[in-house]
């Protein structure tokens, strides 16, 4: 989302190549063939910009440009056609212990900027990239000649604009009956996970800044919309995107649970938290700390979970729906997500 590009000069990745900011992780690899039944290719597709994009015939080497993007190739089955994806990416399959379903991948370390020209040089077939993070890379992989298919990704604002982007990138592959297997899973997630009743109000914050201002979700974002399938109301409803907002405006809405999402690991966020009541005592009657209905998200696995818009994002739900219920503990950790959640990628 929006504010990855934010975050992401904040963590060093290991293993950059000075020259193309990749990581391999096979020296050498062998692309299956895909071998066609019956007349496809060519097709026009409309992706998440809107654009038409031609697609002259089945896409071997696909290079994955965010976590969204390679949770649904992979859920299609396209794991083994993938051939470059986004240090995210491989950070997620990791946290999922699935990264031998992409076995013939190079790690892109550098997407913020995007390196095209490293991107140019594993030589895709295809890019698939989300249009609410690398849309503004639109001219410079047109300029590189790379073939780019946009899903809307952050642009989604609830379930069923995420299920599109699956069956839209199913169509691009000529896997709609895999897509249409992903959207029945997910589906059957969203029911089982739904809450049939309002259970009080939520502040979600993305990033909480040195100076006390923080990033958070408003009305128009998908993860809106999974606090309202697990019962809760979004106080920052109101705003759009991703907007940055002032303690005041926490002290205003006055949400019954905050959510952080953990900034570096659990005892730093717990220091800022602690930091910003010490500054803004005014924040001791807000509901969340008068009864002690703060959590923080661990950000590995569960942070993935919430923060994007793909088939994991239905896992969402119940983490939200425990932390309303007060089920859920104080910091939401990997650990807790495997044994009480079971979250696995689905591969169809």
């Amino acid at each position: 989302m929006e504010f990855r590009a934010v975050l992401a000069v904040m963590f060093v990745i290991i293993g950059i190549s000075a020259t193309l900011g990749i990581m391999e992780l096979s020296s050498s690899f062998h692309v299956a063939n895909y071998v066609e039944k019956g007349e496809y290719y060519p097709i026009l597709v409309k992706d998440g910009l809107g654009q038409e994009v031609e697609i002259s015939q089945f896409p071997s080497r696909i290079v994955s440009l965010a976590p969204s993007d390679t949770q649904i190739l992979v859920s299609l089955g396209l794991g083994k056609y993938i051939i470059g994806v986004d240090c995210y990416s491989y950070q997620l399959l990791t946290e999922l212990n699935q990264t031998s379903l992409i076995k013939n991948a190079h790690v892109i370390t550098n997407i913020y900027p995007l390196n095209v020209t490293g991107v140019k040089l594993i030589n895709p077939s295809i890019v698939v990239a989300d249009a609410g993070l690398e849309g503004s890379d639109y001219n410079k992989l047109e300029s590189a000649d790379l073939k780019t298919f946009f899903v809307r990704g952050d642009l989604d604002v609830n379930f069923h604009q995420i299920e599109d982007d699956v069956m839209t990138t199913a169509t691009v592959f000529n896997m709609v009956p895999h897509g249409e297997k992903v959207v029945s899973w997910m589906n059957e997630k969203v029911d089982q996970f739904s809450s049939n009743q309002t259970l009080g109000s939520m502040a979600y914050v993305l990033f909480l800044c040195q100076d006390y201002t923080f990033y958070t979700v408003g009305g128009n974002t998908f993860i809106t919309n999974i606090m309202y399938h697990a019962g809760a109301t979004n106080v920052f409803a109101s705003q759009s995107g991703y907007p940055l907002d002032h303690i005041s405006q926490l002290i205003e809405d006055n949400p019954d649970v905050i959510v952080f999402a953990e900034m570096y690991n659990a005892s730093y966020t717990q220091h800022m938290i602690e930091s910003m009541l010490n500054q803004y005592p005014a924040l001791h009657n807000v509901t969340a700390f008068k009864q002690d209905r703060i959590y923080i998200l661990d950000q590995g696995l569960p942070v993935s979970i919430i923060n994007e818009p793909a088939p994991l994002s239905v896992y969402g739900i119940e983490i939200f729906h425990d932390i309303m219920e007060g089920t859920a503990p104080k910091v939401i950790n990997q650990t807790w997500v495997e044994s009480e959640l079971n979250a696995t990628l689905p591969v169809f």
